[in-house]
């Protein structure tokens, strides 16, 4: 039997400094040592360094080509029916490179994985799996818009989401959630499909662990939440708990800093007033552009506590925790209360207050003035998180189920 290939549809992707290019690039590096090649297709530009099992197609709709019919179709689908949504043409660039290289290994093994969001990849994989009758497993690194409790989408978009998550499904041969809570949706959901509904937890690669660096000299302590805020991650109520504080003297605005790394949809934000009331004084600081990777996590390891923004869902886990919680220094998560970001952390020896969507000012304050007077002295996150988020051992979980259809398909 030949060796088996993954076929990896990946929108992100490294070099690219997206959180969304870390789970399929733990996959990338880890399958080969469970005995199977991995060929990654991704809108991410490889520059000159072309590895020779990483195929960047580029994505039409970045190209700029404003005149042409189809960009101008993206934009009116984008904005009118899936708001910024990413890859809807390159869905097709995508299959098609997918076409050529199967058929370019017609005595393989291949099996699909296109991992979600964007959009995109997931169409790439249903017309693959459509088209050339090859297994496909769809990974879900995040629930698609519908399933948020928050957000500001039209009747009409939700129910488009979910018309296309139903027919992803039906399709898919094996369905991946990233946590444990959208997994018992799903298979809640799709009862005949249960048994083909794994788990495989977003995570950290063992070989690049992020650790605390000492605190710089400074007259104030640094709260840093690193990522962009999009997709009814406001963090109106945050802010406007800390100016109350203030108000009353605890604590004082010079003694406290907030920085928020990474560019911010206005919705997400209170009002231009606010924000400048709060930048003049000096207790908030928006760097509203991408910086890179490696300054962002540098930002992140020397700040005395680590914000955590997710409001918008209760089964959603975003990347950055899994940084924050090998820095290991206190954690605030304003999200929904029960949440599995909650129970995640409850299971970590790493100091964190949740402060949630339901809670009463009163109850809010309190919440944030006991975060602030925590100690900045790192914790390790513990052994359950270790053997839990490790990527290795999440790479070996999809390892066999590339196994099982390699099986299926030999039949």
């Amino acid at each position: 039997m030949t060796q088996p290939i993954l076929l990896l549809i990946a929108y992100h992707f490294p070099p690219e400094n997206a959180i969304g290019g870390k789970r399929p690039y733990h996959f990338f590096r880890f399958l080969p040592e469970f005995g199977c090649r991995c060929h990654v297709i991704t809108a991410a530009d490889q520059g000159v360094l072309q590895h020779p099992d990483i195929e960047d197609i580029p994505d039409p709709f970045s190209l700029l080509n404003r005149r042409s019919i189809g960009w101008q179709f993206e934009r009116a689908i984008r904005r009118f029916l899936f708001p910024a949504v990413q890859g809807i043409r390159w869905s097709w660039s995508a299959y098609r490179a997918a076409e050529r290289f199967i058929k370019a290994h017609p005595d393989s093994q291949i099996t699909v994985l296109s991992t979600y969001p964007p959009l995109g990849a997931h169409l790439a994989g249903w017309l693959t799996a459509r088209n050339l009758k090859v297994k496909w497993i769809a990974d879900y690194r995040d629930p698609m818009p519908h399933r948020f409790k928050e957000g500001h989408f039209s009747g009409l978009t939700r129910a488009a989401y979910a018309r296309l998550e139903r027919l992803f499904m039906a399709r898919a041969d094996q369905i991946i959630a990233n946590t444990d809570t959208l997994q018992a949706q799903f298979k809640t959901e799709l009862p005949a499909k249960a048994d083909r509904i794994h788990l495989i937890w977003n995570g950290f690669d063992p070989c690049e662990k992020i650790d605390p660096l000492p605190i710089p000299e400074r007259p104030y302590k640094l709260y840093c939440h690193t990522g962009a805020l999009y997709l009814g991650r406001n963090i109106s109520r945050l802010l406007e708990s800390i100016q109350r504080l203030i108000r009353t003297g605890q604590p004082a605005s010079s003694s406290l800093r907030l920085r928020f790394v990474g560019e911010a949809q206005p919705d997400c934000l209170p009002s231009e007033d606010f924000v400048r009331g709060a930048q003049k004084e000096g207790w908030l600081e928006l760097i509203p552009q991408q910086v890179s990777q490696q300054e962002a996590t540098g930002m992140a390891q020397t700040s005395d506590g680590l914000i955590l923004i997710q409001p918008q869902s209760s089964v959603q886990i975003p990347g950055k925790l899994f940084e924050y919680l090998q820095i290991g220094r206190p954690i605030l998560a304003f999200v929904p209360r029960n949440s599995v970001i909650e129970n995640l952390l409850q299971n970590t020896e790493v100091a964190f207050r949740c402060v949630y969507t339901d809670s009463s000012n009163e109850e809010f304050d309190r919440i944030v003035a006991d975060f602030l007077s925590l100690d900045s002295e790192p914790r390790p996150a513990g052994s359950w998180f270790d053997a839990t988020f490790d990527a290795r051992s999440r790479t070996r979980t999809l390892s066999h189920l590339i196994d099982s259809n390699s099986r299926q398909s030999a039949v």
